[in-house]
């Protein structure tokens, strides 16, 4: 009898322990993307000549380790090259990211309305206007749509910029560091088409003295499957102002 309870004890602690060790168990998504970018504006501050054609490229990496649904750890390094035509030398932005991010759920009520204007007179004898205002309403299945939002610190540095002028006017090449504080957010808008946006603060530290060592960038993209297109705006002190649409490769899980 002794025995049989305690078998019985044994199983209703394995069934207690279960969900939670399964529950413990992290999850780690992983992503490595890559991509081109014509530049239809900038790059002030990268040597090259002034009519050669503006591109970038780049590839990446990122890792999420958290368990689903809970806070968790972010962690991304990308490099970025700026090869002029024409020009000699390579300028090479790298960075690298650590930060936590959090899942959440944003709710569709479903309810829907639009407002149209017609038949709009007026009678300038009376000074007055009249139109027929028409509002409809209607309501579509409410939905649930995940995101992922997170921040980051990050570390940047930039090979062959160019630096300060010299007694000439002449403006020397150089190495700039900074580091970044910035925001991600990623959701899916439908049918498997996922929206994303990056938000950066950087601050730059050695490279130059007579500019701002103030930078911003901000990143926003749609990705379908393997495929993505973006918009990369940058008020970068180390290359300069960019304005650029990319498209690239995307797989992971």
């Amino acid at each position: 009898m002794h025995t049989s309870m305690f078998v019985a004890a044994a199983l209703v602690a394995a069934t207690s322990f279960a969900p939670a060790q399964v529950e413990a168990q992290a999850q780690v998504d992983w992503s490595i993307d890559g991509g081109w970018r014509l530049t239809t504006w900038g790059h002030d501050h990268l040597p090259r000549e002034e009519d050669a054609f503006r591109h970038g490229f780049h590839l990446g990496a990122r890792m999420m380790v958290g368990r689903p649904g809970k806070t968790g750890f972010y962690a991304a390094a990308r490099a970025d090259g700026f090869r002029a035509p024409g020009v000699a030398g390579f300028p090479v932005v790298g960075q690298v990211r650590v930060g936590i991010y959090g899942h959440g759920t944003e709710y569709d009520d479903g309810y829907r309305e639009r407002t149209s204007v017609s038949n709009g007179r007026c009678y300038y004898g009376l000074g007055i206007c009249a139109a027929t205002v028409t509002t409809e309403r209607w309501r579509v299945p409410p939905s649930h749509t995940p995101y992922v939002l997170g921040f980051y610190v990050g570390g940047r540095y930039v090979h062959d910029t160019l630096g300060d002028p010299d007694m000439l006017e002449q403006r020397e090449r150089t190495d700039a560091m900074g580091a970044s504080l910035g925001l991600i957010y990623q959701t899916e808008v439908t049918g498997g088409l996922v929206s994303f946006t990056e938000l950066e603060l950087q601050r730059y530290v050695t490279g130059w003295e007579g500019r701002s060592p103030w930078g911003f960038g901000l990143r926003l993209g749609v990705r379908y499957g393997p495929v993505y297109v973006d918009l990369t705006a940058l008020f970068d002190a180390a290359i300069g102002r960019e304005l650029s649409f990319g498209a690239g490769f995307y797989f992971g899980r």
